[in-house]
């Protein structure tokens, strides 16, 4: 049997999506300043950069999404154990 779904697991997710909310927004600001003040350097090298800024936000967005989904489910696993709790009819 799965073990019951704690207040800290679920303080844990939120922890980690607030995590990472922060380090997509830092790499967001990074490219942003990429763009507002493109440094003196060879252009290959500045593609490369700005493409590997994009490839990880875009991780930490699906990083994002996958914890949403964890959270979400340890939510609806909550609520179904509380509905067949004791006096649960559901």
């Amino acid at each position: 049997m799965d073990p019951p779904v704690t207040t800290l697991t679920l303080f844990q997710i939120e922890q980690a999506i607030i995590n990472v909310e922060n380090a997509k927004f830092e790499q967001e600001q990074i490219l942003a300043a990429f763009w507002e003040h493109v440094p003196p350097v060879e252009e290959e090298v500045l593609v490369r950069r700005i493409q590997e800024l994009r490839d990880r936000i875009r991780l930490l967005e699906e990083q994002r999404r996958a914890l949403i989904r964890e959270r979400d489910l340890l939510l609806i696993r909550a609520a179904s154990i509380i509905r067949r709790g004791p006096g649960g009819n559901n």
